[in-house]
C-alpha cells in the first residue's frame, strides 16, 4: 500500500491572464511561489519518499519550493497538460467566435482535435499510460508515499478514470497548489481519495 499526492502547480502568467496553456513551459509567477510557499508554511504539503513531476518549469518550481531542494525528482513526460495546439496562450474572448474552438468545447466524443494538438481521448490514453508508469515506479522503489507536481488537466483525467464521471471538469480540477490524496491497495489498485483542500480548510 502506499498513498500519491497529486499536487497541481502553483500559478503562472497564464493561469493570472484565463490564458489556455499547454505545451508553453511557462515559470511560476511571483504570486505563484508566493502562494506556494504559504501553502507549505500551512503543512499541507508531506514529506515523501519519493517525487515527480511532469518535467515542466512550473511543476519543477513548484516542487523547489515544497521540498527547499528542488533535485532528487524524476520527470515522467506523459503527465504533461494537453495539447490545445492553435489555442495554445489564447483566451476564451479571443477564440469564442472561432469555429475549431467551439466544436473543440462542445465535442462531446472526445475525438475533436485540437488543430495541432490532442483530442481529449489521445490525451485521457496518454494519461494512462503515464499513472500506470509512475505507479509502476513508485512500487519497484517500495515507496509508502510519493507526490507528483502536474497539471490541472492531468489530474482531472486521473480522477476520472479512477473515481468515475459523475462530478463535471471543474469539479474534479483542484486549485492551484492544492490536489488529492491518493490511497493504493496493491492489487485492488486506488482505492479511495481525499481533496488536500478540503482538509486544510476543514
Amino acid at each position: 500500500m502506499f498513498e500519491l499526492y497529486l499536487i497541481r502547480h502553483g500559478k503562472t502568467m497564464a493561469t493570472e491572464k484565463n490564458l489556455y496553456c499547454g505545451v508553453t513551459d511557462l515559470p511560476l509567477s511571483r504570486a505563484g511561489k508566493r502562494e506556494i510557499r504559504k501553502n507549505k508554511a500551512k503543512g499541507i504539503y508531506p514529506l515523501c519518499d519519493a517525487y515527480y513531476t511532469s518535467g515542466m518549469a512550473r511543476c519543477n518550481e513548484t516542487l523547489e519550493i515544497i521540498t527547499e531542494k528542488g533535485k532528487g525528482f524524476e520527470a515522467i513526460n506523459l503527465l504533461k497538460e494537453l495539447n490545445v495546439g492553435i489555442f495554445e496562450m489564447k483566451s476564451y474572448e479571443e477564440l469564442k467566435l472561432n469555429r475549431d474552438y467551439l466544436m473543440w468545447i462542445n465535442d462531446k466524443t472526445g475525438n475533436f482535435k485540437c488543430p495541432g494538438g490532442e483530442s481529449k481521448n489521445m490525451f485521457n490514453q496518454r494519461v494512462s499510460v503515464g499513472l500506470l508508469g509512475l505507479t509502476q515506479r513508485i512500487m519497484s522503489g517500495e515507496y509508502s508515499s510519493a507526490m507528483c507536481i502536474t497539471h490541472g488537466g492531468v489530474i482531472v483525467a486521473v480522477m476520472e478514470s479512477l473515481f468515475g464521471r459523475g462530478k463535471k471538469f471543474y469539479d474534479w480540477q483542484p486549485g492551484l497548489g492544492f490536489g488529492y490524496k491518493l490511497t493504493h491497495a496493491g492489487e485492488d489498485g486506488f482505492i479511495s481519495y481525499e481533496d488536500i483542500a478540503v482538509k486544510q480548510n476543514a
